[in-house]
């Protein structure tokens, strides 16, 4: 039955349709984040002289495609409402529906084109998104912040650089210990602020404490000279254990296809890689939750205009699509703190969504 349908003209119609409100509102949404990114942007850089319309216009296109995969749920929601609200009144869907097509078949017609784009989403926009929002950090960082801390992660282990005030280092540790906050075999390549090489610095292990590390198991290759071992060495550092673990690259500038990769890496450097996780798993969950809110959309703004409540039903929609779109905010966090287990936290909001929309839709049906 429902095979049948999602290949009929008529679904195939009520999709050119939804499509083309999807495409609508992801314009005007585009184009007010852009005014609100082009207003802040000024917003910071009014004391400084050095940046130009050019280059906030580029921070401001940059972000775009993260925008359009973040705000997808909200995008489908908005057109979903809009598009059978007006087929509705049309008496398109009331016509449909004396024809034997239920409100079931409709929705889930509707929800093939959900999958479709958010395959899309995946293929296309994700990996833009990751590129760009990287560029526009560095951008942001090179014009607002000057950080002088970066944290990589390979194979190898974690690349740190750091810039004191009398030296640059470039630092990698195979691996740390986070309950300990222990760094293991750990090298330091030191500079000058004139980028001469000072020495190189090995330690089996090393921690940070009070704005200095402290190197056990030392041996320092100074430049043109011998090289020495000692049981302990002091460095002065502006870092904190908690600082080096929150500047690790954002799960949002790695694409989703790299993500599992960067995540076995992650593990093997001991580094936390639940909030990579869950980023991961959440591109699914999102999935789920924009096909349950195209069932919500459904259950309010199919029922038969002669009943009256239109306008009262549809703003109930967005105004309920809202809240849960919040409510999934906050049990990512729960997740991200690790008081949801990770699947929980990520489908609870499409299957609290989905369970709502079939329960409302039950009655429309039998209404």
């Amino acid at each position: 039955m429902f095979a049948n349908y999602w290949q009929s003209t008529l679904n195939r119609y009520f999709s050119r349709v939804f499509l083309v409100w999807i495409g609508s509102v992801t314009v005007i949404v585009t184009f007010v984040m852009g005014l609100i990114d082009m207003a802040e942007f000024s917003r910071r850089t009014v004391t400084t002289t050095k940046v130009g319309f050019a280059e906030i216009m580029q921070m401001v296109c940059l972000k775009i495609p993260n925008h359009i995969q973040m705000l997808m749920p909200f995008v489908v929601l908005i057109a979903a409402i809009i598009c059978l609200s007006r087929l509705n009144r049309s008496q398109e869907v009331i016509v449909a529906r004396g024809f034997g097509v239920s409100v079931w078949q409709i929705a889930s017609g509707l929800s093939i084109v959900i999958l479709g784009l958010s395959l899309f989403t995946l293929a296309v926009i994700n990996p833009m998104a990751s590129l760009m929002s990287y560029k526009q950090e560095q951008m942001e960082q090179r014009i607002f912040s000057g950080r002088d801390i970066a944290v990589t992660v390979f194979d190898d282990g974690v690349w740190i650089r750091e810039n004191t005030a009398d030296r640059s280092s470039i630092i990698n540790a195979q691996r740390i210990e986070p309950t300990q906050k222990l760094f293991e075999n750990i090298s330091f390549q030191n500079f000058s602020k004139d980028y001469d090489f000072i020495d190189r610095i090995d330690a089996k292990s090393a921690m940070i404490k009070d704005k200095v590390w402290y190197l056990k198991d030392v041996t320092v290759f100074p430049a043109k000279q011998e090289r020495y071992q000692e049981d302990e060495l002091y460095l002065k550092t502006d870092l904190t254990f908690d600082k080096i673990l929150n500047s690790n690259l954002e799960p949002k500038y790695i694409s989703f296809w790299m993500l599992p990769d960067y995540i076995d890496v992650l593990e093997k450097s001991g580094l936390s890689s639940l909030p990579y996780k869950m980023y991961w798993h959440a591109f699914f969950g999102r999935i789920g939750f924009m096909m349950s809110l195209m069932f919500l959309a459904a259950a309010f703004t199919m029922r038969p205009p002669r009943q009256g409540y239109t306008t009262i039903l549809t703003l109930l929609a967005i105004a309920s699509g809202l809240i849960l779109h919040f409510f999934s905010d906050i049990v990512y966090a729960l997740g991200l703190a690790r008081r949801l287990p990770l699947l929980i936290a990520v489908w609870a909001p499409a299957i609290t969504v989905m369970l709502l929309s079939s329960t409302l839709i039950l009655h429309l049906e039998e209404a």
